[in-house]
């Protein structure tokens, strides 16, 4: 997903994206590890009632930066077996569709 937002105290705009990587660190924080809990109780809410989700479904805020935190706990959660993607990498990370891995209870 891009965004475009204005440099620090300029006029110029750069356009920043998603990068897992990035956002995976801050996972690993306080304020992380309470948002991957609210992300995963909300996936498995979301999965009980439908099967299926999408990623905008699971954001717990407006902020760009907060959602790109729940995006990266939706990938975290892809990276440990517990969800799957369906669909390919050409969607706009938003509406990325996941469903719970085959096999896993």
């Amino acid at each position: 997903m891009d965004t475009t937002n204005r440099d620090m105290g300029t006029s110029e705009y750069s356009t920043i994206s998603y990068s897992y990587e990035r956002q995976k660190k801050k996972l690993f924080t306080e304020e992380g590890v309470d948002l991957l809990l609210k992300v995963r109780a909300k996936v498995d809410e979301l999965l009980e009632a439908s099967g299926t989700l999408k990623a905008s479904k699971v954001f717990c805020s407006d902020d760009t930066n907060a959602r790109w935190t729940a995006l990266a706990a939706l990938d975290y959660m892809v990276e440990r077996g517990e969800i799957e993607e369906i669909g390919g990498p050409e969607r706009w990370e938003m509406s990325r569709v996941f469903a719970k891995k085959v096999g896993v209870v």
